[in-house]
């Protein structure tokens, strides 16, 4: 499971940066950024695989508890666990706002 999260995190990372891309020549990748059904559904999608991360997030956590790492370890998982907080509310904000103006 956790190996499909990555792609998934992977795939959307891809399509975001082709995005920020196309974004510099004057174009973009359709239906990412509009208020249809269809762009409603890409955000629910990517929603959903924020919200796995967060769930892989607390495993690592937990894996490295249980194993007993280092102190510094603390640092990395408590960074890791903020961005992923982060790309989940700014989703989120994106959800409501395509919503919102539906």
């Amino acid at each position: 499971m956790a190996t499909g999260i990555v792609m998934a995190t992977g795939a959307v990372l891809l399509v975001y940066v082709v995005d920020l891309v196309l974004r510099m020549f004057g174009t973009e990748v359709p239906y990412i950024h509009e208020c249809g059904w269809i762009g409603i559904g890409i955000s629910l999608v990517i929603v959903g695989i924020a919200s796995f991360n967060l769930l892989l997030d607390f495993a690592v956590i937990e894996s490295n508890i249980r194993q007993g790492a280092p102190k510094y370890m603390e640092w990395y998982c408590g960074m890791a666990l903020l961005v992923t907080l982060v790309w989940l509310y700014l989703e989120l904000l994106r959800l409501l706002s395509k919503l919102r103006s539906r």
